[in-house]
């Protein structure tokens, strides 16, 4: 039994202890509130004792600390406090949690403090999903300065939250300095075109993100044209997504996405959907798509024209062939 012979029982009876500790003191109707949108998480973790206990539970722990309703500055300081002191913890999943920028703050600090022996777990937090929570600049910039000293996290979300040009730059300064998160995703976080330069020149040509998410912030022309530059110095990034991001009207901006793709040797998938193109640059980005085979999905908007969408199907269709046909030969 790993769970026995890793002592998995004991770290999760003495969580759970903690977390008693905490509700059974409070008078009624306090932090035992404040403490409800964990109750579900805790829950799980007494069931897990008791299988363990029982021998029908013979792994590791793997319960994500997964939260989809509002939770106080209290709640999560005390969560974060007793959380620090369990080693098999991996993913951080709140959603719609509404934490602000204190919140980050506590997960910041908790992640910075968060050293679990490499025994129990040797990955440490590997996913911090934090999408509609309230999240501003202040936010950005505590945990960009801890993604700078981070090297387990591997997933970051933070769709839905207010980052704008600032919280893109103070995020962006952080993730020059890291080599481990292979996955960002920043939907709808009103960037703007100068948030667009900051992630071309901090996330893409600065950072190891293999995957990154733009879509939905109004970069506009200048904010893509800054991240088309960027790519022509980048190694790592494979899927990119541009999607909604209001650049396809202007011709120099396709332009400079174009030369950027073409400079790039590892992007294979690129998303930039529900933007309107100018007919002359959706030639120039059906041609990028025929003459580099690599890119095996290369999603645009479908009002662009039937023609036009038919035809860049068809090309990504055929690099998809091309692929096959070469890893069988490999």
């Amino acid at each position: 039994n790993m769970a026995v012979e890793l002592k998995a029982d004991v770290d999760m009876k003495r969580m759970y202890a903690a977390y008693e500790k905490f509700t059974d003191k409070a008078p009624e109707g306090t932090v035992t509130s404040h403490m409800d949108p964990l109750k579900p998480f805790f829950h799980r973790i007494k069931q897990e004792i008791a299988l363990v206990k029982e021998n029908e539970q013979l792994d590791i722990p793997r319960i994500p600390l997964f939260i989809t309703v509002p939770i106080d500055f209290n709640a999560m300081k005390i969560t974060f406090s007793i959380l620090v002191q369990y080693p098999w913890l991996r993913q951080i999943q709140l959603y719609h949690s509404k934490i602000g920028d204190d919140g980050a703050m506590v997960i910041a600090d908790y992640l910075h403090e968060y050293k679990p022996p490499s025994a129990k777990n040797p990955f440490g937090i590997e996913v911090l999903e934090l999408p509609q929570c309230d999240i501003g600049p202040k936010g950005a910039l505590l945990l960009g300065r801890m993604l700078a000293q981070n090297e387990t996290i591997k997933l970051l979300n933070l769709d839905f939250n207010p980052l704008g040009d600032e919280g893109a730059a103070n995020l962006g300064e952080g993730l020059k300095w890291n080599s481990t998160l292979e996955k960002l995703t920043l939907k709808y976080c009103n960037i703007g075109a100068l948030g667009g330069e900051c992630a071309g020149k901090f996330i893409v040509r600065s950072s190891a993100v293999r995957d990154l998410s733009l879509r939905g912030n109004p970069l506009g022309p200048t904010g893509v044209a800054h991240v088309g530059e960027a790519l022509a110095k980048n190694a790592y990034l494979i899927q990119l997504d541009l999607a909604d991001t209001g650049f396809g009207v202007d011709l120099e901006a396709i332009e400079a996405l174009r030369d950027g793709i073409e400079s790039n040797d590892s992007l294979e998938v690129i998303d930039i959907n529900l933007n309107s193109l100018v007919p002359a640059g959706m030639q120039l980005l059906l041609e990028l798509v025929r003459a580099k085979p690599k890119i095996t999905r290369f999603d645009v908007y479908e009002r662009i024209g039937e023609q036009a969408f038919k035809d860049m199907l068809d090309a990504v269709a055929e690099n998809v062939k091309l692929q096959k046909k070469k890893k069988k030969k490999g």
